[in-house]
């Protein structure tokens, strides 16, 4: 039987941030400082994209890195025996996870994942967040589902901030609230009983709580604010009170209100971006490769939010490829938004993660996307084994080794 490889490293020849980052994953791995093992070494390239090389001599392994999240891929790639070079052309490589229907995962757990996904070379996490965390006085949010406090995530942020992953909050600002709004505390912010009221100064107070929440929690400055599926947006309350209105008017105009409100905190949102799109075609068809958008809409999209499009179906190159050319066609750049098959599930799905995942890799390599995130969703309770999903994150990270 193979033993497992140790790992030995000097802090007086590894770079400071790294050392950080090997001391908190000796923790669970057979990596020592001072210790007996393979000499583990470092030196830095000067690639643009994200490089992790491995090659190993007698007693010892060299990792050549172009950036932290590349080296900490290399003591993975090292750790499983691994030699040979992976390269990376997205700026921004990472997960989703959704902690909002009945899952909200615990710190220590959390930083156990942190250190598998930064040995995956990852450097961001999404946190999707509808209402699992504490807010002064609103003691719906997370009721009973054991809601993160302002110090755990603060926590979490500084624990991956070590391992070289940025945490991004996810948040929803428009629909998706259900859990929140199913509480008569909440009517007067109802539309219908999963979208909040547009326009009202009530809605706003909320919205501007939770962006300050999160300010407050994380050190990114990214955020992400939802607003997807509000399907029959306005369609409630709004219009009993003023009237019949487009959705593209009240979304663009919504948008504007929460961008406000993330400029004035300094964060930089991005939205999910399908009711871009179901507002150009009677059937609300989200992949609508044809049909019109509204005549200046390009212009009401504020140019501080980005647009992140979700894919989690299509298994051929062109639907990918069409799609991205349509988030063009709306002036974005898009965010890529694949998925990692977790929900309504026992157990991770690895036939259709992989025959979702590898054609959509493909084409933003080619068509140079430049963000690229998994999404781990818990519809329908969360049920699944979220551990699972670790080897689907391994499968696809495995996409990226050269040929040799």
């Amino acid at each position: 039987m193979n033993q497992a490889v140790k790992l030995a490293w000097r802090s007086s020849d590894t770079p400071q941030e790294i050392a950080a980052a090997l001391r908190l994953l000796e923790s669970e791995y057979p990596i020592s400082e001072n210790g007996r093992g393979l000499k583990l070494s470092f030196r830095k390239t000067g690639d643009s994209e994200t490089v992790s090389r491995v090659s190993r001599s007698r007693g010892s392994v060299l990792v050549e890195y172009s950036t932290l999240s590349g080296a900490l891929r290399g003591v993975g790639s090292a750790l499983a025996k691994l030699d040979g070079e992976e390269r990376t052309p997205f700026k921004k490589l990472g997960i989703m996870l959704d902690v909002s229907r009945n899952m909200v995962m615990r710190v220590e757990h959390f930083k156990k994942w942190l250190r598998r996904l930064a040995l995956c070379g990852c450097n961001e996490v999404q946190i999707y967040s509808e209402d699992t965390f504490e807010l002064d006085d609103e003691p719906f949010f997370g009721a009973y589902r054991a809601p993160y406090t302002l110090e755990e995530l603060q926590e979490m942020d500084d624990y991956a901030d070590q391992l070289g992953i940025e945490l991004v909050g996810s948040v929803q600002t428009l629909g998706h609230m259900e859990q929140v709004l199913q509480h008569k505390h909440y009517q007067n912010i109802t539309d219908s009983e999963r979208i909040m009221l547009v326009d009202s100064p009530d809605t706003e107070k909320l919205i501007r709580k939770i962006i300050s929440f999160w300010k407050s929690a994380l050190r990114s400055s990214r955020i992400h604010v939802g607003m997807d599926e509000a399907h029959g947006l306005g369609r409630g309350k709004h219009q009993t009170l003023y009237g019949a209105e487009k959705e593209s008017s009240l979304m663009t105009r919504h948008l504007k209100v929460v961008s406000e409100i993330c400029k004035e905190y300094g964060m930089e949102p991005m939205i999910w971006s399908d009711m871009f799109f179901r507002m150009t075609n009677e059937n609300h068809d989200y992949y609508d490769f044809t049909s019109p958008f509204p005549k200046g809409i390009q212009k009401e999209i504020n140019p501080d939010v980005s647009l992140v499009y979700w894919d989690y179906y299509h298994k051929d190159a062109a639907s990918y490829r069409k799609m991205i050319a349509r988030h063009r066609e709306l002036g974005k750049e898009p965010i890529m938004a694949s998925g990692i098959w977790t929900w309504s599930r026992l157990w991770y799905d690895h036939r259709e993660t992989m025959e979702t995942v590898i054609p959509c890799i493909d084409v933003c390599r080619q068509e140079k996307i430049s963000e690229l995130f998994f999404t781990m969703w818990g519809d329908d309770g969360a049920y699944c084994n979220y551990d699972s999903s670790l080897a689907g994150i391994v499968r696809c990270r495995s996409c990226f080794r050269m040929p040799g």
